[in-house]
């Protein structure tokens, strides 16, 4: 349709010519700011209205143009860029506010470009009289330029308007001019000529946007008829001197942004008939067309597109939209994770996702996490993305340093804070375990964002992260609305109707993946036979898709599908070429991604979706087939080097090969590698499959070797995890194997004999092992194994205490190392070194050789043992006198230590830190973090039923229970413990604890049990008395009381020469002492002392001392707890005495002296009390028991005569 011809005889015909007069004179007059854009103008408009002139033509009749609106769209077209050449004043000081966050430089220039499409509209109301436009008029015809980019139109302001009585669809308009606006595409927009002048100054950019243009022969609009039905197609031919080049020129630069052009407004347009299907580019060779300039390609494309091309390639983007505008709207949180169920459309929409913000973050996506991912191995790929953007400080530091863990990430969070970059991680959940702790240490970067992809909700954040605003969640579910369902049917050429589109939908309750499948059978047979067919349940529906498709493919395409579909992650054509030996494959895998059956991931890498994976490999009728294609994918990763992820993954398809065998010996083979670099969890069951599969050859003497190493390599991992009793019982069967062949490593064999028994505490048998193995190492003449077995026996003289022969043989070992380059074992000399300095107090020594441990380790990967020399460095930290109130450097060590076991799965390691960090606290006086260390402890030793290392733990726990006032907590932990281990010192604690609960018959009772034990000591004893004591003066049991004490001071007196500090915190009993009567409390006080040497003698205090019998001025019975009765006579010389001192003056006297006053301690301090009974004396406490005494007035006047 000739779309000015058709208003040709109208009135609309003199007022578009003079609208188009005047858009003219303006590109001729205003000064236009954009030298370097490619051509606007007038040829751009005739461009335009060509391409509208096809576009016209695939609108249904009914639904075809009015003059009016054939008009207004003309209108639009000449005006909709004269916004390119108006300038604001604010131009310039915007422009370097948004350059500040973008990528490439951002000029006054751009920010015109990018608001033009509102300038024009602005333009349009404000020229509207010269325009000959009215009010109305002119607001439609605004609305539409300022619809040609970028601004929504699915809002209530494109909604139809009157102008008169003609209705105008501003809407519609608007999507046709956005669109054919992006197809005036071609090599006349960027004359030769006219770059040559202009490219020696022409910004990078520029140049790339006319070269765009220089390589684009022409786009076409035509439209074909069938059966009544019309469906427009847009035909798109590029031409390039470099074919690789032109493929990736053409997907980005011109493909991709008419294909999202055509997704916003695709909907639109077909509400109206107009049916557009982008047919693939068809992309020539001419060798005589320019080179893209190579800086050119490097900055822009090379560089860029090598990065961005690792992301899925999506073609027919359906819906999402309030997805993508979540994700959007998310950019202002650190981590967004994109959460859904296996073909949902989760990557589908973290591509698009990835598509939208590449122009304002360096985009990296991270393709093949699988369960063998590893911190070190995601460094690796991240410091290679880094270096390819400029930046080299993580790539260099793993080149020199090796992969100490903790320095990446500081290097990684140092550049993703001072740069844009946007790292998208698919298929997270495989590696969260391993994952989960960087991700809790990039939680509060802001100017970098990483987005997760994944099916399973991740657990490295908390609700504080996610009320802080560092998190964001955005749920992927199935379509709702059957438009989605309709979309991608008509976008894959398939016809339906309404009803149908919605059946379909509501069938395969809007999974995309699923409807992809329906798609792929839909272009062969009608979809309503295919309805008919289709089972009701849903996952029988699945499954009968899968098979219909899989059947409907050409021989070569089911090959290649599952070729790839052997493949646990993504990979490359060179992997699936391994596999199958066939010539170019590049056609049929174009063909199986065009029916998304494959997405293209990375540079030449490839992925078969999960939900037709299975049902791929199921297929292979000839079991020896698929086992060939495993067998050559593991020789695949064989071939990429001793990577333990590769290797790993070699083994499983040596599995999936039906040759366990030899995924057994790579499993052995490597073992040692797996467990210094952390792959714990990865290798147990392979190595017990190994044993399984070996074990079957009975009499073949090379597999009986194998099964004797197979049993040697599990009881390696299960001696460093711990397991002493399984790592004994396969060390035994390692044994038993190598006597029954040769060739057995017999070396290592004595070698892991030693450690387990040297873990087990057995020295002897453990020095006799090490001692086997230095044996068979100086028969055969072998230094290198001399070196290892003397550092063996160094490790038993050193669990022995003997540090000097420690050392000694620590030493020889290490210069062996040292000079034979084995940096593994010269770290581990260094380690051993460092913890013998430490026994012998030599820190800085210690701390010079477990620095160096620590740094050799780093530069062999050996994450477990970085960790293990990390505690070693912590207790060394620990011991150091000088550091006393300076501890935090073990907390740092501590936790980095904590994190590497709960990633290999050292249970006993995380439970052995947990035990640290509380002693940590501990000292530090933080009762609440100690005990909640300690218990994380305790809770890993319960699973682990290890009663030896509980026994410690619930005590400790217990006695911070206690001073946290916790009693009946306390009560549990010691309860626990003496069903464990019924220690002396533990039943103490446990009085102490009923005391403190006043359950005192409770501590009355355990404490007597104490007293019953022969081997209880002098201090076990006291405090027995002591508890009885508070208890039965709690209960008011005044006669029990005192005989106890009678037993407390004669077990005193019995061994004064073992007395001394008890070695108890009675603050913790200051409570149940408070609810005692002052005399009772001051009589244990004074008892405590008296145990403690504190004092030489039991205190008697003469206010204690009570009249129990008095004969009225001859004698009296005076009694106190610690002498019992006394009798005092008046007539008594020792009472005398007193009377006649006291008369002549004030005395002072020690009560805690052997005589008083020349007066044996008792008889005089008895005499004092009844004195002080009577109120005949007072007396003042001027020193710790020094006493003043005095006559009161009435012993004054009753003392007798002749005293005085």
């Amino acid at each position: 349709m000739n779309l000015e011809a058709a208003l040709a005889d109208t009135d609309y015909v003199s007022q578009l010519a003079s609208i188009k007069k005047h858009s003219e004179e303006v590109w001729k007059m205003e000064t236009f700011h954009h030298a370097y854009y490619t051509l606007h103008g007038m040829d751009h408009s005739r461009a335009v209205i060509s391409m509208l002139d096809g576009l016209v033509d695939g609108i249904n009749p009914d639904h075809g143009l009015t003059n009016p609106e054939i008009f207004y769209l003309l209108a639009s077209v000449y005006l909709h860029d004269v916004g390119m050449l108006i300038p604001y004043p604010d131009d310039e000081d915007r422009a370097n506010e948004i350059n500040a966050r973008k990528k490439r430089l951002y000029t006054k220039e751009d920010l015109i470009r990018d608001e033009h499409h509102l300038r024009s509209g602005e333009y349009v109301t404000e020229h509207a009289a010269e325009l000959e436009l009215d009010h109305v008029e002119s607001e439609c015809v605004k609305l539409i330029c300022e619809g040609h980019r970028v601004v929504e139109l699915d809002t209530e302001d494109y909604s139809d308007r009157l102008i008169g009585s003609e209705r105008i669809r501003v809407r519609v308009l608007a999507a046709l001019l956005r669109f054919s606006d992006e197809l005036d595409i071609s090599y006349k927009r960027a004359p030769k000529k006219l770059m040559a002048i202009l490219e020696e100054d022409m910004p990078d950019y520029s140049r790339l946007q006319w070269l765009k243009h220089y390589y684009t022969s022409g786009v076409d609009v035509s439209v074909q008829r069938s059966n009544g039905a019309r469906k427009t197609i847009v035909e798109i031919q590029t031409q390039h001197p470099d074919r690789e080049r032109g493929r990736k020129i053409t997907d980005e630069l011109i493909s991709k942004p008419i294909e999202r052009s055509l997704e916003v407004v695709d909907r639109i347009l077909l509400e109206y008939g107009l049916n557009i299907t982008l047919d693939p580019p068809e992309i020539r060779f001419n060798k005589s067309l320019d080179e893209i300039p190579e800086h050119i390609y490097d900055k822009y494309l090379g560089q860029q597109l090598e990065i961005f091309v690792k992301i899925p390639r999506i073609q027919n983007f359906v819906g999402r939209k309030p997805e993508l505008h979540e994700l959007l709207s998310s950019l202002d949180k650190n981590i967004i994770i994109i959460e859904g169920i296996p073909g949902v459309g989760k990557m589908y929409v973290a591509t698009r996702f990835a598509d939208e913000i590449r122009d304002e973050y360096d985009v990296y996506w991270y393709e093949d996490l699988s369960e063998f991912s590893t911190v070190s191995s995601v460094m690796q790929k991240l410091a290679v993305f880094l270096k390819e953007n400029g930046r080299s400080r993580l790539f260099n530091s793993i080149d020199t340093r090796g992969y100490d863990i903790d320095v990446l990430i500081t290097i990684l969070k140092d550049e993703l804070i001072k740069n844009r970059f946007a790292i998208f991680f698919d298929n997270y959940h495989r590696a969260e375990d391993e994952l989960n702790p960087l991700m809790k240490q990039l939680l509060r970067i802001e100017s970098s964002k990483i987005i997760l992809i994944t099916s399973e909700e991740p657990a490295f954040y908390n609700i504080v992260d996610e009320k802080e605003n560092r998190i964001a969640k955005i749920k992927i579910n199935p379509w709702r609305d059957y438009k989605d369902t309709q979309d991608m049917l008509r976008q894959r050429g398939i016809e339906t109707d309404d009803h149908t589109s919605r059946e379909i939908h509501e069938r395969l309750h809007g999974y995309p993946q699923y409807l992809n499948l329906f798609c792929i059978l839909a272009q062969r047979s009608k979809p309503e036979t295919l309805l008919e067919n289709l089972p009701k349940a849903l996952e029988e529906a699945r499954s009968y898709l899968e098979r219909e498709v899989y059947n409907s493919l050409e021989a070569n395409e089911k090959l290649l599908l599952t070729i790839i579909a052997v493949y646990k992650i993504p990979e490359t054509i060179d992997a699936f070429h391994i596999v199958d030996k066939s010539t170019d494959i590049s056609e049929t895998l174009g063909s199986l991604i065009h029916k998304f059956l494959v997405s293209g991931i990375g540079v030449d890498t490839y992925s078969v979706d999960e939900i037709i994976r299975d049902y791929c490999l199921s297929d292979v009728k000839k079991r020896k087939t698929l086992r060939n294609y495993h067998r050559s994918a593991a020789e695949y990763y064989l071939s990429k080097g001793d990577n333990p992820e590769y290797l790993l993954e070699a083994s499983h398809h040596y599995i999936e090969a039906g040759d366990n065998e030899k995924s057994s010996r790579i499993v052995i083979k490597n073992t040692g590698d797996f467990i210094t670099k952390g792959f714990w969890t990865k290798i147990e069951a392979p190595l017990r499959g190994a044993i399984k599969t070996l074990g079957k050859h009975r009499h073949d003497k090379n597999a009986i070797k194998w099964v004797g190493l197979a049993h040697m390599s599990i009881g390696d991992l299960y001696s460093e995890r711990g397991d002493l009793e399984l790592a004994l019982e396969h060390a035994q069967e390692s044994s038993k194997a190598f006597k029954r062949t040769t060739g057995g490593d017999i070396f290592a064999l004595y070698g892991l004999f030693g450690d387990i028994y040297i873990r087990m505490g057995e020295m002897d048998r453990s020095r006799e092992y090490f001692e086997k193995s230095l044996d068979f190492a100086e028969k055969n003449n072998d230094d290198h194994r001399k070196a290892v077995a003397y550092g063996n026996i160094g490790r038993v003289y050193f669990a022995e205490g003997d540090n000097t022969k420690a050392l000694e043989l620590y030493s020889d070992s290490l210069k062996f190392f040292e000079a034979h380059d084995d940096t593994k074992n010269t770290a581990a000399s260094c380690g051993n070194i460092a913890s013998c300095y430490s026994d012998l107090s030599d820190y800085s020594k210690a701390y010079y050789f477990i620095k160096k441990a620590i740094r050799l380790y780093k530069e062999t990967g050996a994450t477990y043992n970085i960790a293990d020399v990390r505690v070693t460095y912590a207790g060394i930290y620990f011991n150091d006198p000088a550091n006393k109130g300076n501890l935090d450097p073990v907390l740092g060590c501590l936790f980095k230590s904590l994190q590497t076991y709960k990633e290999i799965g050292h249970v006993r390691g995380e439970a052995l830190v947990y035990s640290g960090l509380g002693k940590y606290y501990k000292i530090q006086e933080d009762c609440k973090s100690a005990i909640e260390n300690y218990e994380k402890s305790i809770s890993i030793y319960e699973t682990l039923n290890e009663e030896l290392k509980l026994s410690d733990l619930y005590s400790s726990t217990g006695i911070y229970y206690v001073k946290l006032k916790e009693y009946r907590r306390a009560k549990e932990c010691f309860g626990r413990l003496l069903e464990l281990n019924p220690e002396i010192n533990d039943k103490l604690s446990l009085a102490e604890v009923y005391i403190n609960l006043s359950e005192f018959n409770n501590a009355i009772e355990i404490s007597k049990g104490v007293l019953d034990n022969s081997d209880a000591d002098y201090r076990s004893k006291c405090l027995a008395h002591i508890f009885i004591l508070i208890s039965l003066f709690s209960l008011s049991n005044e006669a029990e009381s005192y005989t106890t004490i009678k037993e407390l001071i004669r077990c005193h007196s019995m061994n004064k020469s073992t007395a001394g500090e008890l070695d108890w915190d009675f603050s913790d009993l200051a409570e149940a002492l408070t609810n005692l009567d002052s005399s009772k409390r001051i009589l244990i006080e004074d008892l405590i002392s008296l145990m403690q040497d504190k004092t030489a003698y039991p205190i008697i205090r003469i206010d204690q001392v009570n009249i129990a019998r008095e004969e009225a001025g001859s004698r009296a019975e005076v009694f106190h707890p610690f002498v019992g009765c006394k009798t005092i006579t008046k007539d008594n010389d020792s009472f005398g005495k007193i009377i006649k001192n006291l008369s002549k003056e004030n005395i002072e006297i020690n009560i805690d002296e052997s005589a008083v006053m020349g007066i044996e301690r008792d008889i005089a301090l008895m005499t004092f009390g009844f004195l002080h009974k009577k109120g005949f004396i007072y007396f003042n406490e001027i020193a710790p028991n020094i006493l003043k005494i005095g006559l009161t007035d009435r012993g004054g006047e009753k003392i007798p005569k002749s005293a005085k």
